[in-house]
């Protein structure tokens, strides 16, 4: 399968591409109606994959050098990853979202291995999916950024210093506002959650050194 954005060629069961993190089932622009981990996923057809190729890989090349020049995962593309990743139960897209550094020290300090810190990331993500599942039957979601807010300095400070011990140097930080709308049986439930993101290098990533999952959904 490959993805609609950069080109990349995944496995035909993948959720999200292992490059860009962009979904790639049962999904298309933003906002659009998403599966839950419940849900089942589009998968596009081998003739459309054919006629779009050349397309796609023109494509890929102009995305590549935007990437180059402009930088990597924004703010809103951080968090809006996150919350597809924890809807989809996805282990490795959550652990895509951490700098490599702070992954290779938890590894080392915690798990045997990284796919060992993939499982148990999974195994907690299914636990909230079922809580979804029990409160949502055959639900659905879309989510779209809000807001975002820059970090008080105080905060930010504290923040850097946290990440210095793996060798990060973080220079920004942001608390971004998803919305997160759920329907079930006809019915829809909107809510709001606060994911905070940090600048690491050119690319922005989840704030995993103070927020647990627990504290946001």
């Amino acid at each position: 399968m490959f993805c609609g954005k950069c080109g990349t060629e995944n496995e035909e069961s993948a959720a999200f591409c292992t490059k860009c993190r962009k979904p790639l089932q049962g999904d298309g622009k933003k906002g659009e109606t998403r599966k839950g981990a419940a849900g089942k996923g589009v998968a596009s057809g081998s003739g459309r994959r054919t006629r779009i190729l050349i397309g796609i890989g023109t494509v890929a090349a102009v995305i590549a050098v935007v990437v180059l020049v402009c930088g990597g995962r924004s703010p809103r593309g951080t968090a809006e990853g996150f919350v597809d990743a924890v809807l989809h139960a996805d282990g490795k897209g959550l652990v895509g979202l951490m700098p490599k550094k702070m992954e290779n020290a938890i590894v080392d300090a915690t798990y045997d291995s990284r796919s060992a810190m993939i499982g148990a990331l999974e195994g907690e993500l299914k636990k909230m999916c079922v809580l979804f599942d029990q409160t949502y039957p055959g639900w659905e979601y879309s989510c779209r950024t809000v807001e975002e807010n820059d970090t008080a300095t105080d905060r930010l400070e504290r923040i850097r210093k946290g990440y210095a011990r793996y060798g990060i140097d973080v220079s920004g930080a942001k608390d971004v506002k998803v919305e997160i709308t759920v329907r079930y049986n006809g019915k829809e439930d909107v809510n709001i959650v606060t994911v905070p993101v940090i600048k690491y290098g050119r690319s922005w990533y989840f704030d995993f050194a103070n927020c647990d999952l627990d504290d946001i959904f």
